[in-house]
C-alpha cells in the first residue's frame, strides 16, 4: 500500500502539468491557409522561432512582423504578468511547437494558456481590440452568501479592471476583497499590451459584464478574449509578490525598460506626486475660504421665488410674498393628504395655486429652534430643486425632453440617456426586491439587447392629487409588478421610449 503512493503522487502530478500545457483556448480561423514551401511559410517560421526568446527578454511581451507584403507575416506574444522569465519563455516555446499541430497550414491562428498566449496573422491585428469569440470556464462550486459576494466581487473586478487599464504600464492587475471573515475574493484583469488605456478598460469592462451570463452564481470563473481576460476565485491563484512588482510604475529612465516605457513611468510618477499636492492645496483653499466666511457678518435676505440656476445668490432674484390664506387655499388649509414629511423647521405640504402652478410650503413649527435665515435657506433649496426631483413624473407622462435638455455631452445619443435613466429608476424602486443587483446593472448598461423591465414610481415620488404617499407607493409596486413581462425575442433592437 505505501508503495502505491509515490505512483498515484507521480501520477496526479503528470496530470496536472499535462492540463496545464494544454491550451484553454484554441482559434484556427480556417479561412485562409498557406502553401507548404510558400514565402509566407517561411517568414511565418522565422516570426515564431523569434518571438519566444523576445518577449522573455522584454518583461513577456513582444511583437514582431516579417518579411514584406503580400507575405507578410504578424505576430503577438505575451506573458502572464506574474510569470518569471524562464516560465514564459517555455510556455511560450510550447505554444509555438502546439501552433503547427494544431492549427497546420494556417495563416492565422492564436493559442491562450495559463501562463501565456501566442497570435499570428497574415494581417496586422497591433492595437485593435478583437472580441469576436469569448471563451469561459466556471468553478463547478457555487459561492456562499451569494448576494454579499457578488456585491464585492462587482466592486473588486470594477477595481482592478480600471486599474489594469489605465494604471498599469502592463496592462494587469490583481487584487482582493473579504467577502466574510473566513472567505476572500481574489480577482485578476489582463489585456494584450498593445490596446491603448481605452480600449482595454473597454475589453475588461465587456469581460465583467458577461458574469451574470455565465458564470452568475460561481466561486470562480475564467472569462477570456482574444485580447483581455479576467478571472476570480475564492483562492490566490497568482503570485503576488510578481504580481505587485509587475503593477508598480515602469522605470525611469537607464533603467533597461522595454519597448518606451520610460516615458510612461516617468508619467506614473509625476502623477503620483501632483494628486497627493493637489489635494492638499485644495485643503488649504477650502479652509481658508470657510474661515473668512466665517467672519462676515450674517446678512438677512429675502426669499428668492424663481431660482433656476445654482450660482445665483438668494439676493438676486425677484421674489413674491404670498399671504396666509392663499397658502391655506393651495394646501387644503394644509391637510394631511398633502403633507409630504416633516423636519426640524416643521411640516412641509404640497399645494396647486389658482394658476395651477404647483408648490411646495415650509409651515414652521411654534416649537423649532431654527432661526429665520436657515428657514429662508431651506425654501431656497426646495426651489432649486423643482426641476431636478420630476425625472418620474416626466418618464410617466412620456415628456422626456426636458430630462435631456443641459447635458454636457452632447454627443452622447438619445437613446443611451433614456436607457440611463431607466436603469436609474429601476435602482430606486421602493421595495429592494424590484431593483436590479449591481451585476445586472452592469449588464443592463452595456447590452441592449437586455429588454428592461418598466419602473414603478421611485420611493420618492410625489404621489397625485387625492392619493397619499403610502397609496402611491403600493400603487406604483402594482404597476412595476404587472409591467415586468419581457419581449419573447431578447435579441430586438426598439427604440426606447419611456413607459
Amino acid at each position: 500500500m505505501h508503495s502505491l503512493l509515490p505512483i498515484l503522487l507521480c501520477s496526479f502530478l503528470l496530470a496536472t502539468a499535462a492540463n496545464a500545457d494544454n491550451p484553454f483556448y484554441t482559434g484556427c480561423p480556417n479561412n485562409t491557409n498557406y502553401t507548404r514551401g510558400s514565402a509566407f511559410q517561411a517568414n511565418l517560421n522565422a516570426l515564431l522561432a523569434s518571438l519566444p526568446s523576445a518577449a522573455a527578454a522584454s518583461a513577456g511581451f513582444a511583437t514582431n512582423t516579417t518579411g514584406t507584403a503580400p507575405d507578410q507575416a504578424y505576430g503577438l506574444a505575451q506573458c502572464r504578468a506574474d510569470v518569471n522569465a524562464s516560465d514564459c519563455r517555455a510556455c511560450l516555446d510550447g505554444s509555438t511547437r502546439d501552433m503547427a499541430r494544431v492549427c497546420p497550414g494556417q495563416k492565422s491562428a492564436m493559442l491562450i494558456y495559463d501562463a501565456c498566449q501566442l497570435r499570428h496573422s497574415n494581417a496586422s491585428f497591433f492595437g485593435a481590440v478583437d472580441a469576436s469569440v469569448v471563451v469561459w470556464q466556471p468553478n463547478a462550486q457555487n459561492a456562499t452568501q451569494q448576494e454579499q459576494f457578488t456585491t464585492r466581487l462587482g466592486a473588486l473586478m470594477g477595481s482592478v479592471t480600471e486599474r489594469a487599464a489605465y494604471a498599469s504600464p502592463r496592462r494587469f492587475a490583481v487584487g482582493s476583497a473579504a467577502v466574510t471573515p473566513f472567505v476572500n475574493v481574489y480577482g485578476m484583469a489582463q489585456c494584450t499590451r498593445d490596446l491603448a488605456g481605452d480600449d482595454c478598460n473597454r475589453c475588461l469592462v465587456g469581460a465583467v459584464s458577461f458574469i451574470p451570463t455565465c458564470c452568475d452564481g460561481r466561486q470562480g470563473a475564467r472569462i477570456v478574449y482574444p485580447s483581455c481576460s479576467i478571472r476570480f476565485e475564492v483562492y490566490p491563484f497568482y503570485d503576488a509578490q510578481a504580481a505587485d512588482a509587475a503593477m508598480s510604475p515602469a522605470p525611469a529612465p537607464g533603467a533597461g525598460s522595454v519597448n518606451g516605457s520610460d516615458q510612461s513611468g516617468l508619467g506614473e510618477s509625476a502623477l503620483l506626486v501632483a494628486i497627493p499636492v493637489a489635494v492638499a492645496l485644495l485643503q488649504v483653499a477650502v479652509f481658508l475660504f470657510l474661515r473668512k466666511r466665517n467672519r462676515q457678518p450674517h446678512k438677512h435676505v429675502q426669499v428668492a421665488s424663481n431660482v433656476h440656476e445654482d450660482e445665483e445668490d438668494m439676493t438676486s432674484s425677484e421674489y413674491l410674498l404670498y399671504d396666509l390664506s392663499t397658502l391655506r387655499a393651495a394646501t387644503d388649509n394644509f391637510s394631511e393628504e398633502n403633507k409630504l414629511g416633516e423636519g426640524g423647521f416643521g411640516p412641509v405640504y404640497k399645494g396647486t395655486l389658482q394658476d395651477g402652478q404647483e408648490i411646495a410650503v415650509k409651515r414652521l413649527s411654534a416649537t423649532s429652534q431654527q432661526g429665520q435665515v436657515e428657514m429662508k435657506n431651506e425654501v431656497v433649496l426646495l426651489a432649486k430643486l423643482q426641476h431636478r426631483n420630476l425625472v418620474w413624473t416626466h418618464w410617466s407622462r412620456g415628456s422626456v425632453q426636458p430630462l435631456l435638455e443641459g447635458c454636457p455631452d452632447e454627443g452622447l445619443r438619445a437613446q443611451e440617456m433614456l436607457r440611463c435613466i431607466h436603469v436609474a429608476l429601476l435602482c430606486v424602486q421602493e421595495d429592494p426586491l424590484d431593483r436590479p443587483s449591481m451585476a445586472s446593472v452592469v449588464v443592463m448598461l452595456n447590452s441592449r439587447s437586455i429588454t428592461l423591465p418598466a419602473p414603478g414610481a421611485p420611493a420618492y415620488a410625489v404621489p397625485r392629487r387625492g392619493t397619499t404617499v403610502r397609496s402611491a407607493a403600493r400603487q406604483g409596486l402594482v404597476d412595476a409588478a404587472a409591467s415586468r413581462e419581457q419581449s419573447v425575442n431578447g435579441a430586438s433592437f426598439s427604440d426606447m421610449e419611456p413607459r
